[in-house]
């Protein structure tokens, strides 16, 4: 069986730590993939009580004018207080070329976790 493949997608996505109200800025990446292939991003930091893990999926499931509509997964698990935050959720997003959209995983009061943002370049 022969799979087809859409047309290529560019996303950049850049990574935040949240602490607070204090944002820092980690990371940028480039990620390639096409319409109907997922790309995906994670990490694990820290051991024991403090571990954290996040797996971001991305899949562009369209693209019409300069429209994407794309399946989000995110999973994980950040320290809580008194117990840890497992992370499981999914959504669609549609957004235009160019246009940051964000998703925002966090954990307590003060929020401490993670921001995503998300561009689409196709």
């Amino acid at each position: 069986m022969i799979q087809t493949v859409g047309p290529p997608v560019k996303l950049r996505l850049q990574v935040d730590r949240i602490d607070g109200k204090r944002v820092t800025s980690l990371e940028s990446n480039e990620l390639n993939t096409f319409v109907g292939q997922s790309v995906e991003y994670s990490f694990e930091r820290g051991q024991g009580d403090t571990a954290e893990s996040v797996r971001l999926v991305l899949r562009p499931t369209l693209i019409k004018g300069e429209v994407t509509e794309m399946e989000i997964e995110v999973t994980g698990s950040l320290p809580g207080n008194p117990d840890r935050l497992l992370l499981s959720r999914r959504e669609t997003l549609l957004s235009n070329r160019g246009t940051l959209s964000a998703l925002t995983v966090t954990s307590g009061d003060p929020p401490s976790g993670y921001r995503f943002a998300i561009i689409p370049e196709f």
